[in-house]
């Protein structure tokens, strides 16, 4: 699976309802464990070996798979997060906080070319809004 399949993955997520608390879907953990990578500047087999994982467990992550909690909470610790920042529960962040975090993220994502042709939310033709993307606010 390609990253920008994955990141269609992520903005197709149905929205959670109001209150619910709920932990990150796979895709968008995926997501996140390949942008800490990358801005780390590590290859996949260096996360990995860091973690204590094997490299097909972390490709799974990456691919937006199901992991168990144990590796998936030793790959967050070898990214310098609290172990349990993809594993508890939590309420999504408010629409405006994610119209904000998505500009910023359309950003990095750019900087670092991770999808070479995203635009930034003001432009909206290649970022999803932000109501779409409910479920990305999780983190």
């Amino acid at each position: 699976m390609t990253h920008p399949s994955l990141y269609d993955r992520i903005a197709a997520l149905p929205r959670p309802e109001p209150g619910e608390l709920i932990t990150p879907p796979a895709p968008l953990i995926g997501f996140f464990v390949i942008m800490g990578r990358k801005a780390r500047a590590l290859k996949q087999s260096a996360l990995a070996d860091l973690a204590g994982v094997s490299l097909s467990t972390l490709e799974r992550i990456e691919r937006g798979k199901t992991v168990s909690a144990e590796a998936l909470e030793k790959v967050t610790a070898a990214l310098g997060m609290p172990a349990d920042y993809f594993t508890a529960p939590r309420l999504p962040r408010p629409q405006k906080e994610m119209a904000e975090w998505i500009d910023f993220l359309s950003y990095v994502l750019n900087k670092h070319k991770v999808f070479k042709d995203l635009k930034p939310s003001r432009d909206r033709r290649a970022v999803p809004s932000p109501a779409s993307m409910s479920r990305i606010d999780l983190l």
